[in-house]
Protein backbone atom coordinates (compact mmCIF):
# COMPACT_ATOMS: atom_id res chain seq x y z
CA UNK A 1 0.00 0.00 0.00
CA UNK A 2 2.61 2.52 1.04
CA UNK A 3 4.52 1.96 -2.59
CA UNK A 4 1.38 2.59 -4.34
CA UNK A 5 0.69 5.47 -2.64
CA UNK A 6 4.49 6.89 -2.85
CA UNK A 7 3.79 6.16 -6.68
CA UNK A 8 0.76 8.38 -6.62
CA UNK A 9 2.62 11.08 -5.05
CA UNK A 10 5.70 10.50 -7.18
CA UNK A 11 3.56 10.59 -10.76
CA UNK A 12 1.73 13.71 -8.93
CA UNK A 13 4.75 15.77 -8.26
CA UNK A 14 6.25 14.70 -11.71
CA UNK A 15 2.99 16.23 -13.52
CA UNK A 16 3.00 19.82 -11.71
CA UNK A 17 6.67 19.86 -13.24
CA UNK A 18 6.80 22.17 -16.20
CA UNK A 19 9.56 20.63 -17.54
CA UNK A 20 8.20 16.97 -17.34
CA UNK A 21 6.46 15.79 -20.55
CA UNK A 22 5.09 19.07 -21.33
CA UNK A 23 3.39 17.48 -24.29
CA UNK A 24 1.61 15.16 -22.06
CA UNK A 25 -1.93 16.71 -21.82
CA UNK A 26 -5.59 15.11 -21.39
CA UNK A 27 -6.20 13.65 -24.93
CA UNK A 28 -3.05 11.97 -24.99
CA UNK A 29 -3.04 10.34 -21.38
CA UNK A 30 -6.52 9.63 -22.34
CA UNK A 31 -5.30 7.61 -25.44
CA UNK A 32 -2.51 6.18 -23.81
CA UNK A 33 -4.95 4.65 -21.16
CA UNK A 34 -7.25 3.43 -23.70
CA UNK A 35 -4.18 1.78 -25.97
CA UNK A 36 -2.97 0.15 -22.43
CA UNK A 37 -6.96 -0.90 -21.26
CA UNK A 38 -6.86 -2.82 -24.74
CA UNK A 39 -3.53 -4.31 -24.29
CA UNK A 40 -4.72 -6.33 -21.03
CA UNK A 41 -7.71 -6.79 -22.31
CA UNK A 42 -10.26 -4.25 -20.03
CA UNK A 43 -11.43 -3.00 -23.26
CA UNK A 44 -12.95 -5.03 -26.28
CA UNK A 45 -14.24 -2.80 -29.13
CA UNK A 46 -16.10 -0.36 -27.78
CA UNK A 47 -17.04 -2.34 -24.65
CA UNK A 48 -15.25 -2.27 -21.29
CA UNK A 49 -15.11 -5.57 -19.59
CA UNK A 50 -16.18 -5.34 -16.15
CA UNK A 51 -14.95 -8.57 -15.31
CA UNK A 52 -11.11 -7.70 -15.96
CA UNK A 53 -11.90 -3.76 -14.50
CA UNK A 54 -12.51 -5.10 -11.28
CA UNK A 55 -10.02 -7.75 -10.78
CA UNK A 56 -7.43 -4.80 -12.03
CA UNK A 57 -8.73 -1.71 -9.85
CA UNK A 58 -10.74 -3.56 -7.09
CA UNK A 59 -7.67 -5.78 -5.32
CA UNK A 60 -7.10 -4.89 -1.57
CA UNK A 61 -4.41 -2.75 -1.95
CA UNK A 62 -5.54 -0.63 -5.09
CA UNK A 63 -9.52 -0.51 -4.21
CA UNK A 64 -8.42 1.34 -0.62
CA UNK A 65 -6.04 3.55 -2.63
CA UNK A 66 -9.32 4.30 -5.28
CA UNK A 67 -11.07 4.86 -2.48
CA UNK A 68 -8.51 7.27 -0.46
CA UNK A 69 -8.82 9.56 -3.36
CA UNK A 70 -12.53 9.46 -4.04
CA UNK A 71 -11.84 7.62 -7.30
CA UNK A 72 -15.51 7.04 -9.35
CA UNK A 73 -14.95 3.00 -9.74
CA UNK A 74 -17.74 2.08 -12.32
CA UNK A 75 -18.96 4.94 -13.65
CA UNK A 76 -19.65 6.58 -17.13
CA UNK A 77 -16.53 8.75 -17.07
CA UNK A 78 -14.69 6.11 -16.16
CA UNK A 79 -15.71 4.24 -19.18
CA UNK A 80 -15.25 6.84 -21.49
CA UNK A 81 -11.48 7.45 -20.31
CA UNK A 82 -10.66 4.06 -20.82
CA UNK A 83 -12.13 3.96 -24.26
CA UNK A 84 -9.90 7.02 -24.99
CA UNK A 85 -11.46 10.34 -24.12
CA UNK A 86 -10.47 12.79 -21.51
CA UNK A 87 -13.32 12.51 -19.35
CA UNK A 88 -12.03 12.34 -15.89
CA UNK A 89 -11.32 15.91 -14.91
CA UNK A 90 -9.65 15.12 -11.59
CA UNK A 91 -5.85 14.74 -11.97
CA UNK A 92 -5.27 11.94 -9.36
CA UNK A 93 -8.13 9.91 -10.99
CA UNK A 94 -6.45 9.97 -13.85
CA UNK A 95 -3.24 8.96 -12.28
CA UNK A 96 -4.68 6.50 -10.62
CA UNK A 97 -6.37 4.58 -13.65
CA UNK A 98 -2.72 4.46 -14.99
CA UNK A 99 -0.93 3.29 -12.16
CA UNK A 100 -3.23 0.58 -11.69
CA UNK A 101 -2.57 -0.54 -15.46
CA UNK A 102 0.92 0.10 -15.76
CA UNK A 103 1.83 -0.79 -11.95
CA UNK A 104 4.36 2.07 -11.10
CA UNK A 105 5.05 5.14 -11.69
CA UNK A 106 8.50 4.28 -13.85
CA UNK A 107 6.43 2.60 -16.17
CA UNK A 108 4.07 5.48 -17.00
CA UNK A 109 6.94 8.21 -16.58
CA UNK A 110 8.96 5.81 -19.44
CA UNK A 111 5.66 5.67 -22.05
CA UNK A 112 4.86 9.16 -21.21
CA UNK A 113 8.19 10.32 -21.98
CA UNK A 114 8.58 8.35 -25.18
CA UNK A 115 4.95 9.36 -26.83
CA UNK A 116 5.04 12.66 -27.87
CA UNK A 117 1.57 12.20 -29.94
CA UNK A 118 -2.07 10.30 -29.07
CA UNK A 119 -1.42 6.98 -30.21
CA UNK A 120 -4.39 5.80 -33.13
CA UNK A 121 -7.22 4.00 -30.91
CA UNK A 122 -9.40 4.75 -33.33
CA UNK A 123 -11.92 1.23 -34.16
CA UNK A 124 -14.28 0.14 -36.75
CA UNK A 125 -16.99 -0.23 -34.32
CA UNK A 126 -19.22 3.02 -34.35
CA UNK A 127 -20.66 4.95 -30.96
CA UNK A 128 -24.18 4.01 -29.87
CA UNK A 129 -26.39 6.00 -30.00
CA UNK A 130 -27.76 7.96 -27.08
CA UNK A 131 -30.95 8.70 -25.82
CA UNK A 132 -32.35 11.03 -23.27
CA UNK A 133 -34.16 9.64 -21.16
CA UNK A 134 -37.22 11.20 -19.88
CA UNK A 135 -38.85 11.99 -16.27
CA UNK A 136 -41.28 9.42 -16.62
CA UNK A 137 -38.71 6.86 -17.70
CA UNK A 138 -36.81 7.37 -14.84
CA UNK A 139 -39.59 7.61 -12.48
CA UNK A 140 -40.58 3.89 -13.79
CA UNK A 141 -37.36 2.60 -13.39
CA UNK A 142 -36.58 4.12 -10.05
CA UNK A 143 -39.78 1.97 -9.44
CA UNK A 144 -38.47 -0.79 -10.66
CA UNK A 145 -35.80 -1.11 -8.61
CA UNK A 146 -37.25 -0.58 -5.58
CA UNK A 147 -39.22 -3.62 -6.64
CA UNK A 148 -36.08 -5.76 -6.35
CA UNK A 149 -34.27 -4.71 -3.37
CA UNK A 150 -34.67 -7.89 -1.83
CA UNK A 151 -32.36 -9.24 -4.77
CA UNK A 152 -30.54 -5.81 -4.42
CA UNK A 153 -29.48 -6.25 -0.87
CA UNK A 154 -28.00 -10.02 -1.30
CA UNK A 155 -26.14 -8.50 -4.26
CA UNK A 156 -24.68 -5.46 -1.61
CA UNK A 157 -23.84 -7.82 1.16
CA UNK A 158 -22.17 -10.21 -1.61
CA UNK A 159 -20.03 -6.97 -2.61
CA UNK A 160 -19.24 -6.13 0.39
CA UNK A 161 -18.18 -9.53 2.03
CA UNK A 162 -16.08 -9.41 -0.81
CA UNK A 163 -14.88 -5.90 -0.67
CA UNK A 164 -14.88 -5.11 2.95
CA UNK A 165 -12.51 -1.92 2.58
CA UNK A 166 -15.03 -0.44 0.01
CA UNK A 167 -17.50 2.58 0.58
CA UNK A 168 -21.25 2.19 0.28
CA UNK A 169 -20.64 4.36 -3.13
CA UNK A 170 -17.76 2.38 -4.43
CA UNK A 171 -19.88 -0.92 -3.73
CA UNK A 172 -22.93 0.63 -5.03
CA UNK A 173 -21.05 1.31 -7.99
CA UNK A 174 -20.38 -2.67 -8.43
CA UNK A 175 -24.50 -3.53 -8.74
CA UNK A 176 -26.13 -4.17 -12.12
CA UNK A 177 -27.64 -0.57 -12.90
CA UNK A 178 -31.07 -1.28 -12.21
CA UNK A 179 -30.15 -2.26 -8.95
CA UNK A 180 -28.07 0.38 -8.06
CA UNK A 181 -30.64 3.19 -9.11
CA UNK A 182 -32.80 2.16 -5.66
CA UNK A 183 -29.95 1.06 -3.31
CA UNK A 184 -29.30 4.32 -0.95
CA UNK A 185 -28.44 3.34 2.67
CA UNK A 186 -31.66 4.51 3.77
CA UNK A 187 -33.40 1.90 1.64
CA UNK A 188 -31.14 -0.71 2.15
CA UNK A 189 -31.12 -0.59 6.17
CA UNK A 190 -34.99 -0.88 5.95
CA UNK A 191 -34.59 -3.95 4.34
CA UNK A 192 -32.03 -4.90 6.86
CA UNK A 193 -28.55 -4.59 5.61
CA UNK A 194 -26.30 -3.83 8.32
CA UNK A 195 -23.84 -0.99 8.03
CA UNK A 196 -21.17 -0.86 10.48
CA UNK A 197 -19.57 1.96 12.20
CA UNK A 198 -16.33 1.81 10.65
CA UNK A 199 -15.70 2.77 6.93
CA UNK A 200 -12.87 3.48 4.86
CA UNK A 201 -13.54 7.04 6.42
CA UNK A 202 -12.21 5.63 9.69
CA UNK A 203 -9.42 4.07 8.11
CA UNK A 204 -8.20 6.78 6.77
CA UNK A 205 -8.65 9.25 9.94
CA UNK A 206 -6.22 6.29 12.03
CA UNK A 207 -4.03 6.31 9.58
CA UNK A 208 -3.57 9.58 8.92
CA UNK A 209 -3.13 10.37 12.62
CA UNK A 210 -0.58 7.20 12.23
CA UNK A 211 1.32 9.19 9.47
CA UNK A 212 1.64 12.55 11.06
CA UNK A 213 3.09 11.55 14.36
CA UNK A 214 5.70 9.19 12.49
CA UNK A 215 6.10 12.96 10.05
CA UNK A 216 6.48 14.51 13.18
CA UNK A 217 9.33 12.38 14.89
CA UNK A 218 11.06 11.39 11.88
CA UNK A 219 11.59 15.58 10.39
CA UNK A 220 12.13 16.55 14.19
CA UNK A 221 14.94 13.91 14.37
CA UNK A 222 16.53 14.74 10.82
CA UNK A 223 16.68 18.67 12.55
CA UNK A 224 14.91 20.21 9.09
CA UNK A 225 15.14 24.15 8.59
CA UNK A 226 11.69 24.27 7.82
CA UNK A 227 8.08 25.14 9.72
CA UNK A 228 6.06 22.16 10.24
CA UNK A 229 3.46 22.51 8.18
CA UNK A 230 0.18 21.00 7.13
CA UNK A 231 0.91 20.07 3.92
CA UNK A 232 4.40 18.66 5.09
CA UNK A 233 2.78 16.83 8.01
CA UNK A 234 0.57 14.92 5.84
CA UNK A 235 2.72 14.54 2.48
CA UNK A 236 2.35 11.36 0.75
CA UNK A 237 -0.86 10.47 2.54
CA UNK A 238 -4.37 10.30 1.19
CA UNK A 239 -5.28 12.73 3.14
CA UNK A 240 -3.20 15.77 2.10
CA UNK A 241 -4.78 16.80 -0.86
CA UNK A 242 -8.85 16.03 0.02
CA UNK A 243 -8.11 18.64 3.71
CA UNK A 244 -9.48 21.45 2.35
CA UNK A 245 -12.83 19.80 2.29
CA UNK A 246 -14.92 20.45 5.34
CA UNK A 247 -16.77 16.75 5.02
CA UNK A 248 -13.44 15.65 4.63
CA UNK A 249 -12.17 17.31 8.12
CA UNK A 250 -15.29 16.49 9.72
CA UNK A 251 -14.82 12.66 9.69
CA UNK A 252 -11.15 12.80 10.32
CA UNK A 253 -10.76 13.56 14.25
CA UNK A 254 -7.67 11.33 14.74
CA UNK A 255 -6.02 13.37 12.24
CA UNK A 256 -7.27 16.66 13.45
CA UNK A 257 -5.85 16.24 16.74
CA UNK A 258 -3.08 15.27 15.78
CA UNK A 259 -2.16 18.13 12.95
CA UNK A 260 -3.08 20.03 16.45
CA UNK A 261 -0.45 18.65 18.14
CA UNK A 262 2.50 18.58 15.85
CA UNK A 263 1.82 21.83 13.61
CA UNK A 264 4.14 24.22 14.21
CA UNK A 265 3.61 28.03 14.54
CA UNK A 266 6.11 29.97 13.26
CA UNK A 267 6.79 30.63 17.09
CA UNK A 268 7.15 27.01 17.70
CA UNK A 269 9.23 26.65 14.52
CA UNK A 270 11.86 29.54 15.94
CA UNK A 271 11.92 27.63 19.24
CA UNK A 272 12.50 24.65 17.98
CA UNK A 273 15.96 25.62 15.83
CA UNK A 274 17.02 28.31 18.24
CA UNK A 275 19.01 25.92 20.74
CA UNK A 276 21.05 25.00 17.36
CA UNK A 277 21.80 28.59 16.57
CA UNK A 278 22.58 29.41 20.08
CA UNK A 279 25.11 26.30 20.51
CA UNK A 280 26.53 27.24 17.12
CA UNK A 281 27.70 30.54 18.02
CA UNK A 282 25.25 32.21 15.88
CA UNK A 283 23.16 34.68 18.19
CA UNK A 284 24.69 37.98 19.34
CA UNK A 285 24.54 38.22 23.47
CA UNK A 286 24.62 34.53 23.94
CA UNK A 287 26.87 31.82 25.07
CA UNK A 288 26.58 28.50 23.55
CA UNK A 289 26.13 26.96 26.92
CA UNK A 290 22.97 29.00 27.35
CA UNK A 291 21.05 27.17 25.13
CA UNK A 292 19.06 24.95 27.24
CA UNK A 293 17.41 28.37 28.37
CA UNK A 294 15.28 28.72 25.39
CA UNK A 295 12.48 27.20 27.32
CA UNK A 296 12.26 29.88 29.86
CA UNK A 297 12.08 32.59 26.93
CA UNK A 298 9.17 34.12 26.03
CA UNK A 299 7.72 34.24 22.43
CA UNK A 300 8.83 37.68 22.18
CA UNK A 301 12.04 37.36 23.20
CA UNK A 302 12.37 33.74 21.23
CA UNK A 303 11.31 36.11 18.14
CA UNK A 304 13.89 38.97 19.23
CA UNK A 305 16.65 36.56 19.38
CA UNK A 306 15.54 34.75 16.24
CA UNK A 307 15.70 38.62 14.31
CA UNK A 308 19.42 38.86 15.91
CA UNK A 309 20.36 36.10 14.95
CA UNK A 310 19.14 36.59 11.22
CA UNK A 311 20.91 39.83 10.88
CA UNK A 312 23.82 38.35 12.61
CA UNK A 313 23.97 35.27 9.59
CA UNK A 314 23.60 38.40 6.63
CA UNK A 315 26.26 40.24 7.85
CA UNK A 316 28.64 37.46 8.41
CA UNK A 317 27.76 36.50 4.91
CA UNK A 318 28.40 39.96 3.42
CA UNK A 319 31.31 40.33 5.04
Amino acid sequence: MERLEFSLARGWHRLLDADFAPHAQGQLIAAIASQKAREIGLVKGRQVKWEKYTQTFMSPFMGRLGDGVRFPFKSRRVSAFLLGEPTLRNPFHALFVLLAMFGSWQEIESVLCATTSAPDISISATRPTKHRSSAEDRVRWLAASINILPETCRLYESLRSTYPYLSHSAIRAQLPSMNALAASKERLSACGVQFPEEDISQLLDATGAAHIEKQAQSLIRAGVAYRLSRMRLLKDHPLRNSWQHEDVRARSPKTAAALKEHLETWAMFRRRLLPEKIRSGLVPGLLPKQAGEVDNFTDQEVHALWLSHSCFVRRTCRS
